[in-house]
């Protein structure tokens, strides 16, 4: 420790001021690359996890506010699923585009849509789903001239 001070000591004024002011400018750095970088950093992964979770949440949202405007869910009558599909067809807006609609049994429909709207037809799948508890076993679909266009042939089922 003495041969450190005797070292200064016999420094002038300038290389002390000098020396002092290099290890000042060697410690501010070592406190902020092992202190203050490490927060930041730390920091900005915490912002990028909130954004992340937020934009989540807009989905979510979106998704509750599209369920909301789905039909509410009825209590399925035990009619056959064919006549339960022609109804739920018809209050869809989407009967004209029907061009074959066979039972295959009690619990099973084929059905063949040309030119129908893909938007419509997911949302009359997803509330045949939600009130008759039918759901797609099958799907075969191909575009249908312009955009958004599609013909489906589709195997419905009843899950009983």
């Amino acid at each position: 420790m003495t041969a450190i001070v005797e070292f200064w000591q016999a420094r002038s004024g300038r290389e002390r001021l000098l020396s002092g002011a290099l290890a000042a400018v060697i410690c501010v750095a070592l406190w902020f690359y092992a202190l203050v970088d490490p927060l930041m950093r730390r920091a900005e992964h915490f912002e990028e996890k909130l954004a992340s979770e937020q934009a989540i949440l807009q989905r979510v949202d979106a998704l509750r506010e599209r369920m909301a405007t789905l039909p509410p869910r009825r209590r399925r009558a035990d009619t056959s699923l064919l006549l339960a599909v022609n109804r739920a067809l018809q209050e869809a807006g989407l009967s004209a585009y029907l061009k074959e609609g066979n039972a295959d049994g009690e619990r099973r429909v084929r059905l063949r849509l040309e030119g129908a709207p893909f938007p419509e037809i997911s949302a009359w799948l997803s509330a045949m789903a939600a009130q008759e508890g039918a759901r797609a076993v099958s799907a075969d679909i191909e575009p249908a001239g312009p955009p958004g266009l599609v013909q489906i042939a589709l195997v419905l089922e009843r899950a009983d």
